[in-house]
């Protein structure tokens, strides 16, 4: 981020879209201006936007080990975590079943483009179970063993959460279900992961899972393009038709943002090793500081390694998270309060009430989410605005 003595602006939201890396940028560039062929014609255009797709294509399964015909392009990750859910039903309602033969799982921590999923089908009559999680955002393992039926077709569950930064355990979940139904009712696995591949490696086979999300503006790469990763036993029925280009998704590939969104990746996977303590050091720096300079600054989600490295979600009882988070871009500094795809007009965030904590904690929740290009000045002055800004506003209202 450019920042200038007398303009200077920190950018602290990248769990909701992070900037393009520069040779995700020239990639994208470079296919924008030469590459404008269809990648489903029968001429050399298009057997060469064909060529770069499929070329992506590798690239990506590579990056998450993974089988180029398990990846599907979308655009972004709410088409992918919705045609991950309402396509598994689909393809259980081609079979012949109806809504109410349907029962689902999921959190109630899950990104909202998963939970609207999952109350439109309520509304079609399928049963969805609501998992609880605990005070660090962990899913309550022996109620979703209890929450399994035979009429249980699907469970999403969050690998890597956008708000509290918590990382699930996936790979223990998948392993519970497994056992405790039998092989040939064993229910699809989803995981949202879009916030993963930046911090973490997330191999679907590793985690178990049948269906993954991904999102390129989450790792450096451009917005409006995403990845489901989908087994071959698993692939959902199409939820939007006009063709097949890009089964289970129809519609022309956008050749320049897959082969940038193919960089971001291929860059995350030989990267990220490089720079992931540095940003948890930082991580963990400012949140001993709030939490000092701040009393009653309380923690919301887990610690140490199961946190995304670059995530900070503080409350602050007693104050107004939007106004920090407004008084801090006066002052030069990005942040959010919950995640930027939400619009419900309920106060505070749904997330934090989720871990069992009081309404004054929800409403004062505020996120600074770091980037790999964050430095120890950036973060440290961001934080000294926040301690100035809330021990003002703890003034003003006393």
């Amino acid at each position: 981020m450019q920042t200038t003595a007398m303009n200077r602006r920190i950018y602290l939201d990248n769990a909701a879209a992070t900037p393009l890396d520069p040779r995700v940028r020239e990639v994208l560039q470079t296919h924008y201006e030469s590459t404008y062929g269809n990648a489903g014609a029968l001429h050399a255009e298009g057997v060469t936007a064909h060529d770069i797709v499929e070329t992506a294509r590798h690239t990506i399964a590579r990056s998450i080990d993974a089988r180029p015909h398990e990846v599907t392009f979308t655009s972004g990750g709410t088409e992918a975590n919705n045609l991950a859910i309402l396509g598994t039903v689909e393809r259980h309602l081609n079979e012949g079943k109806r809504h109410e033969d349907l029962h689902l799982i999921t959190t109630t921590v899950e990104h909202g483009s998963v939970l609207e999923c999952m109350q439109h089908l309520e509304k079609r009559g399928a049963r969805v179970s609501y998992m609880p999680v605990d005070r660090e955002g962990f899913v309550c393992m022996d109620e979703l063993e209890g929450a399994l039926t035979s009429n249980t077709i699907l469970i999403s569950i969050i690998l890597a959460h956008n708000e509290i930064g918590t990382i699930q355990h996936v790979h223990d979940i998948t392993r519970i279900i497994r056992r405790h139904t039998p092989i040939d009712l064993h229910p699809v696995i989803h995981t949202d992961a879009s916030q993963a591949p930046a911090w973490i490696p997330c191999a679907p086979q590793s985690l178990g899972v049948d269906l993954m999300t991904l999102d390129a503006q989450k790792l450096y790469g451009p917005k409006g393009i995403g990845i489901l990763f989908h087994t071959s036993t698993a692939t959902p029925a199409p939820i939007l038709h006009g063709g097949a280009a890009e089964h289970p998704r129809p519609g022309t590939p956008p050749t320049a943002l897959i082969a940038a969104c193919a960089k971001a990746f291929e860059l995350a996977a030989t990267e990220r090793a490089s720079y992931v303590d540095t940003v948890a050091r930082l991580r963990d720096d400012a949140i001993a500081y709030l939490q000092e300079a701040i009393p009653g600054a309380e923690l919301n989600g887990a610690t140490g390694v199961n946190r995304l490295p670059n995530n900070i979600n503080l409350s602050f009882p007693g104050l107004d998270a939007e106004e920090l988070v407004l008084r801090l871009d006066a002052a030069g500094i990005a942040a959010s309060t919950r995640s930027a795809c939400l619009t419900s007009a309920a106060p505070g965030s749904y997330v934090v009430r989720a871990l069992g904590k009081a309404s004054s904690v929800a409403t004062s929740a505020a996120r600074l989410s770091l980037s790999r290009y964050s430095t120890d000045t950036d973060v440290r002055f961001a934080c000294e605005t926040l301690r100035d800004i809330a021990q003002t506003l703890y003034t003003q209202n006393t």
